[in-house]
């Protein structure tokens, strides 16, 4: 295969994870998604129906321009278009406000009438478009109505006053020149047998001929002022809205509805983005080069932190038998005979890991010896319910290495216990000290092999200064708690001390709650093929609590321990 074939696999395969990890996540917060939903649209639809409803009444208005513009040419085209911007901002002018308001009789001011028309030219046409909004319908559809008429009365009376002074003053002469003819005539009947009636006659011929004259100007006239007339006409009045134009419930509703979606999702995504704790194990895997070497599901509290011994058929106490083998077999040249467990922060699970891990290796035949090497905060005794007077702490001051008496024995076969002993004040001097190797090879001498429990790496400096003197260190991850940056400072620190890191175990996976429970299922069940969740009741219930496991009176030498800590002398 070619390395682009490498790189284009790798690259479908992280986006195959990408998607799987944001779907489950979704998949998880679906319910908030859902209410942010249901909620904000719910607020929209009551809101909306609280709203008063506007209603709107629409006419159409065709410009008729005067004959004596029309041309067939592009210039024509522009000048119906101009003419009928004019218009329409013509219409929107306080004086034809006014006037409708006046007509109409409206309790309303220009600038409140003006905010309730729109008036918009149709593009590439002769059209005016006159849209009125109101709360009431009808008055809606008067108001677009009226406009029209008052418009269109203005318009016609604005352009008859250019040609109003020459009709004017020709009608006047019409007159004059009609009570000459009238006075020719009357003369011409009383001076019916004078010599003076040619004279007469003569006069009226005059006055006819200029009248005619005056006639057939004042025409001329109007037909000029019928050229250069133009005007509107109402295609289609405006009739009285059944149906409000908003608020639109349903489309608000719709809205809002979805905008309470995508800010849920968004608001999810984004936490998600901030979130710095680790989330999936091919994610650390990719990202650190190291394998994922168990994936232990959340189970019961304390009282059940050894399930394996509670429960050994539960599918997580296969899980821990499962990771057995996958320590087996990360080394195959060179046997872990020696494994350091460690996280990088406090409440990781390191001890439960490591006793339920003790308690398969001891089940599957092999000499076990548990040793606390967390001097600082130890749990291993509490989780085995044993001794803690004598320990580790104690071996420490002996001139010669010696076990007898300081490891605890168990009714389990195989498996011992070295508690931690009374806590000391250096203890990471101890760790690093040749003694502890010398310890080391002790245990080691008659085990199989020695499991070590340390403070997370961060907290203080023990687990790195015992990691080197371990052929392995075991990194205990758990998801939504262990921020990927102190996991990063974790393993830098344990390869800065030549540390051999074998791997991760991730622990803690909710695999019913988790906000990646879908995506840690399927990772899960490749350890095993079935989910079954064991209650700690139902556990204890069929196999007990393991009372009398332990050897409640181990041997042990308590002038030692007393060495550590002289309290320890009033309780032998």
């Amino acid at each position: 295969m070619f390395p682009e074939q490498n790189n284009l696999s790798e690259s479908e395969g992280e986006l195959s994870i990408d998607v799987r990890r944001y779907l489950a996540l979704a998949w998880h917060w679906a319910w908030l998604i859902v209410l942010a939903t249901v909620l904000a649209a719910g607020a929209a639809y009551l809101v909306t129906r609280q709203m008063t409803p506007v209603y709107q009444a629409s006419t159409t208005l065709l410009i008729n321009e005067a004959p004596s513009n029309k041309t067939a040419d592009y210039n024509a085209l522009l000048t119906s278009e101009r003419l009928a911007r004019t218009y329409a901002q013509l219409m929107s002018k306080r004086p034809v406000l006014e006037a409708v308001i006046g007509q109409l009789g409206l309790n309303l001011s220009p600038d409140a009438l003006h905010g309730m028309v729109s008036i918009n030219p149709v593009r590439d046409t002769q059209l005016i478009v006159i849209d009125v909004e109101d709360t009431d319908p009808e008055r809606a559809a008067q108001i677009a109505n009226t406009l029209v008429i008052v418009f269109s009365d203005q318009l016609q009376a604005t352009q008859a006053s250019r040609f109003a002074s020459s009709k004017d003053s020709l009608q006047k002469q019409i007159g004059d020149v009609e009570t000459q003819i009238e006075a020719t005539r009357d003369q011409i009947q009383a001076a019916k047998d004078a010599d003076e009636t040619a004279r007469l006659e003569t006069r009226l011929t005059q006055h006819q001929q200029i009248y005619n004259n005056l006639i057939m100007s004042f025409e001329q006239v109007r037909m000029a002022e019928a050229q250069t007339l133009s005007g509107v006409a109402q295609v289609e009045p405006a009739i009285t809205p059944r149906a409000p134009i908003r608020p639109n419930v349903f489309q608000n509703t719709l809205l809002a509805g979805l905008v309470g979606m995508m800010l849920a999702a968004g608001l999810i995504f984004a936490m998600d983005a901030l979130d710095d704790t680790v989330k999936d194990p091919e994610e650390i895997s990719k990202r650190f080069r190291l394998p994922v070497l168990g994936v232990i599901a959340e189970f019961a509290g304390d009282e059940q932190e050894l399930i394996t011994l509670h429960a050994p058929r539960a599918p997580i106490s296969e899980a821990f038998r499962s990771l057995r083998t996958n320590i087996q077999y990360a080394s195959v040249d060179k046997p872990i005979r020696s494994l350091l467990v460690t996280s990088a922060a406090p409440s990781d699970g390191k001890t439960t890991i490591i006793s339920n891990l003790a308690v398969v290796m001891a089940q599957g035949g092999r000499r076990v010896t548990l040793v606390d090497a967390d001097l600082h905060r130890p749990r291993i005794h509490r989780v085995f319910e044993s001794d803690n007077s004598s320990g580790l702490s104690g071996i420490f001051v002996q001139p010669k290495v010696q076990l007898n008496g300081w490891v605890q024995a168990t009714n389990l076969q195989g498996l011992q216990l070295v508690s931690s002993g009374a806590l000391p004040p250096n203890p990471s001097e101890l760790l690093g000290s040749n003694k502890m190797r010398e310890i080391l090879d002790v245990l080691l001498a008659d085990n199989d092999i020695v499991l070590l429990d340390t403070p997370p790496v961060l907290s203080v400096t023990d687990s790195s200064v015992l990691a080197p003197l371990v052929d392995a260190v075991l990194l205990v991850v758990r998801p939504g708690e262990t921020h990927t940056s102190a996991l990063k400072q974790a393993v830098e620190q344990l390869h800065r001390v030549n540390a051999n890191l074998i791997g991760f175990v991730i622990n803690g996976i909710g695999l019913r709650n988790s906000s990646y429970s879908y995506y840690y299922r399927d990772y899960y069940k490749r350890y095993y093929n079935y989910y079954e969740p064991v209650s700690a009741a139902r556990s204890a219930k069929r196999v007990g609590k393991g009372i009398g496991f332990f050897n409640r009176k181990p041997q042990r030498k308590h002038t030692h321990a007393a060495a550590v800590d002289p309290s320890l002398q009033s309780k032998k």
